[in-house]
């Protein structure tokens, strides 16, 4: 049975009209919608209850961590956003850290179903590799926040819990594009220009995110597209 799409309110929860990885996936409703875990907080002010999900907690924690960074946000910060309480919000989550890792997996989930799911679509590599980096520059200029987790790891990089992993993270992004461009290239070729690619992505968003301007990011899809033409049939080369 397919899952059931989610409201519009499930959708649209943030005030300033900020995006979530569902409405960029789909351009309306999320298809990977999961079925709520229904948490209820009340209105000092007036008696009905108000329903959120697990998924739209997560989602407005992600929106303030995104903009804030960990450091600069607080319990009381994500409390606000969530409508729970500091004590409703630290009993789902039990601490800062536990939340925080729970935001790291929930836009990770986003991102493998949103850019890294399109590897395995049924178009040309270099379709493909064009789609995966405009759906990557579409999430850093949400905004102009730049990459979330990139962000994160400039931050927290050096946490012993946190740095394994956003490392695991980057390697799974690099095994993916390897595993698209071995079909152009022998595997440690592929290897080798994935790694190069994260490098030059990573400096084309912090780049975007200092001077606003977006050539930084298209002049990035434009190269590593023209860098992929010679090597079309470099795996099998016409016989002369």
């Amino acid at each position: 049975m397919p899952l059931p799409l989610p409201t519009e309110r499930s959708v649209n929860i943030i005030k300033d009209k900020t995006i979530s990885f569902d409405d960029i996936n789909t351009g309306s409703h999320g298809r990977h919608f999961v079925p709520p875990l229904i948490y209820l907080t009340h209105n000092k002010k007036s008696v009905p209850v108000t329903k959120i999900t697990k998924e739209e907690i997560l989602q407005r924690c992600w929106e303030v961590l995104h903009r804030e960074g960990y450091h600069r946000t607080s319990i009381s910060d994500l409390a606000e956003a969530t409508g729970l309480g500091k004590a409703g919000l630290l009993h789902h989550f039990g601490s800062k850290e536990a939340l925080m890792q729970a935001v790291l997996d929930y836009a990770r989930r986003g991102f493998r179903n949103y850019v890294l799911a399109v590897a395995d679509e049924d178009l040309p590599v270099e379709q493909r590799v064009e789609k995966l980096l405009r759906r990557q520059n579409r999430l850093a200029k949400a905004e102009r926040k730049g990459c979330f987790f990139a962000n994160t790891a400039l931050e927290m990089g050096r946490s012993a819990h946190f740095g394994n992993w956003l490392r695991a993270f980057f390697e799974e992004w690099q095994q993916v594009v390897t595993g698209l461009l071995t079909h152009l290239y022998s595997p440690a070729e592929a290897q080798a220009r994935a790694y190069r690619l994260l490098l030059e992505y990573q400096g084309a968003v912090m780049l975007y995110k200092v001077t606003g301007d977006e050539m930084h990011l298209e002049q990035l899809v434009h190269r590593t597209l023209a860098t992929l033409q010679p090597a079309e049939n470099a795996l099998h080369p016409q016989s002369v």
